[in-house]
This record gives structure tokens, sequence and C-alpha cells, in this order.
């Protein structure tokens, strides 16, 4: 599962993001090409402690501490990230450019952490190995998303040109990186509902291992 801001954004699917990127760069004109730039990026795994000998009593011990939980719904797993961009814009008689575009973005995932995993027998052991290795997978691909969405909004801002006035040119900027993160929370959506938030991609614990 994949939160921005407490709501759910997406990865994998690029036609629509680049779409809502063509929003910025198609209506502004004159559009410099530059060599492909990255994001300055800040990511962390944070791990919540989970208790207990059993798979049950560990899964028991997830919905208590899980950081993403909503009543009696929880998800062992959580990406959270946010992203925000600056530049400058100078007046010129053409009309506006854009200089020193810089996008940062924040992402942590937040996952469970086994306190004794050694009090375990070898079999709960090999099945939250197994658990561990492919909710962190699942939660990559939101976080490689996020990167995505970071990524491909730079490269459409930097060093922009345009033939609009500077006002009008933030304003078409900020609503084509609103396309683009609604498109992205869209596809997070998709793939979760797909994926049953990493079930089918053995996102789950199997209750009957001793």
């Amino acid at each position: 599962m994949s939160e921005r801001d407490r709501s759910q954004r997406l990865l994998g699917k690029v036609l629509p993001m680049i779409a809502a990127a063509a929003l910025i760069q198609g209506s502004l004109s004159n559009c410099v090409s530059a060599e492909p730039l990255r994001p300055k990026v800040n990511f962390q795994i944070s791990y919540y402690p989970v208790f207990g000998r059993t798979i049950a009593e560990i899964q028991n011990s997830i919905g208590q501490n899980t950081p993403s939980k909503d009543g009696d719904v929880y998800y062992a797993g959580v990406t959270v990230w946010d992203l925000n961009s600056s530049f400058e814009m100078l007046s010129t008689p053409a009309g506006c450019s854009l200089t020193n575009s810089q996008v940062n973005l924040n992402t942590t995932i937040h996952l469970p952490q086994l306190t004794d995993p050694d009090q375990v027998s070898a079999g709960v052991r090999t099945e939250w190995v197994r658990f561990s290795n492919a909710l962190k997978t699942h939660e990559m691909m939101h976080a490689k998303n996020a990167y995505r969405a970071a990524s491909t909004l730079l490269n459409k801002i930097n060093l922009l040109s345009t033939s609009v006035p500077c006002d009008r040119a933030r304003i078409i900027i900020q609503d084509g990186t609103d396309t683009l993160i609604q498109r992205i929370t869209e596809f997070d959506r998709e793939l979760d509902n797909e994926t049953e938030h990493g079930r089918t991609q053995g996102a789950f614990l199997n209750l009957g291992i001793r």
C-alpha cells in the first residue's frame, strides 16, 4: 500500500503520466532540451516492531502496531511520499524562462520487523522471511513510482522557455503537476487492487505454518 498525505498513490503504467507531463510541455512552447536530471531524494525504511511465536500471534501484532490502520482495516506495509518543486522565473521579451529547477522527493516505507526471530520455529522463521521480502518488493514498487513522478516533473520544467507571461506559466505548471499526481494516484490504487495490496505477490502470512 502507498500513501501520500494519507491518500494512495500509484506506480506502473507510464503513458498517462507522460500525458499529464505533456500538459506542461504542450502549453509552454519553445522548451529547451537538456540532459536528464535527477530529483533530490530523501529515502528511508522505517521498521515498526511486531511480536509473537506463531504466525497468528505475529499477524495480530501487525494489526495492532502498523501505522497504516483505519478501524479494523490495516496494511502491513505502507509507502508515504511527498514531492515539491522550486524554480526561478525570468520574464523575457519572448515570454518567460525557468532556471534553477529542482524537485525534492521524500519517501518513507514502513515495514514490520519481528523482534525475536530466534524464538520462533524454523517454519515460522522461513515464512516470516518469505513474507517480509514479498512485502518489501511490493512497497518498493510504490516508491519507484514516486521517483518516476518526481523525475518526470523535473525534466519537464527544467530550462523551460515559453511565449506566455510568467504568471500564466506558473499556473500551467501547477495544473500540470496536479494532473500528474492525480494520474499516479489512480494507477497506484489500481496496482493495489490488482495485487490485493501485494497479496498476489506473496505479501501475506500463511496461518497454517507451524
